[in-house]
């Protein structure tokens, strides 16, 4: 049963990172691993999203690993593959998935500048379905 602190219930975690959960990171679709199958079975966790960059629009089969696209700060990266998947033809469906924190964009005073730039770039596309993450990966 999933806990609900407020709001609604929680469905998604950071994936632990590969130096505290090794055997976590490591489950594959399909199999199970200890912490994998803890969160699974009695939690209402749905996905759980890693730090490692997949650098491809791919769709992924397991969502308790799920690699983004892109780190947001990477901004020549950002907008190189936003670039690259305004002007794709797929035959299949294709995600691109932008990680980041909006504090970080208080690090330096360009940062928003910058993302500002891939947002100009990625918006108001008709051919683009703009989602979060239960919409996208559920």
């Amino acid at each position: 049963m999933p806990y609900i602190i407020t709001g609604p219930a929680i469905v998604n975690i950071l994936a632990p990172t590969p130096s505290i959960y090794p055997s976590f990171l490591n489950s594959i679709a399909g199999e199970t691993t200890a912490l994998a199958k803890l969160i699974r079975d009695n939690t209402g966790v749905k996905y759980s999203r890693t730090i490692t960059c997949s650098d491809n629009f791919d769709l992924q089969d397991n969502l308790y690993r799920f690699n983004p696209t892109v780190y947001h700060l990477d901004f020549d990266k950002t907008i190189r593959m936003g670039t690259d998947f305004i002007n794709m033809t797929p035959d299949k469906p294709k995600i691109f998935y932008i990680w980041g924190h909006t504090y970080e964009f208080d690090y330096a005073s360009d940062y928003r500048v910058k993302f500002e730039e891939f947002l100009k770039l990625i918006s108001n596309r008709d051919d683009i379905f703009y989602g979060t993450n239960k919409e996208v990966l559920l």
